[in-house]
């Protein structure tokens, strides 16, 4: 069975945070770019102009946490990355944790997504 990098949900986010990890190991830069590019298009399939999300939350948004701290190594903001609707996965994951709080649920099962996200509020602010 050949993998397909197009395909969406955990399968695709996994794919590129290993792909653009062994490129930041290798100093790709051009390769953690083009995946970059890859993640892009799964945000715009993804986060409506709210934050809100139609991923599978939990595991999706962590890989998309790690896949914009690495490309943030190559130049590439996937975090402050505007869709075509106006969404941001820095939005997005707002919302995920406000949506947590109001139903009670402990958001720590997002505890690295959340800190890779207030990492990159820090750098902009």
């Amino acid at each position: 069975s050949h993998y397909h990098p197009e395909l969406t949900g955990l399968a695709g986010g996994a794919y590129d945070v290993l792909r653009m990890s062994i490129a930041t190991f290798l100093g790709k830069s051009d390769v953690v770019r083009e995946q970059a590019a890859s993640v892009q298009l799964r945000l715009e399939q993804s986060i409506k102009a709210d934050g809100q999300t139609q991923l599978p939350v939990t595991l999706q948004m962590d890989t998309l946490a790690v896949s914009s701290e690495l490309a943030s190594r190559a130049g590439v903001d996937l975090w402050g990355y505007k869709t075509q609707s106006g969404g941001r996965l820095i939005d997005a994951v707002q919302a995920l944790v406000t949506d947590a709080n109001n139903k009670g649920q402990a958001p720590n099962v997002f505890d690295r997504t959340i800190k890779l996200a207030q990492r990159y509020a820090a750098k902009t602010q």
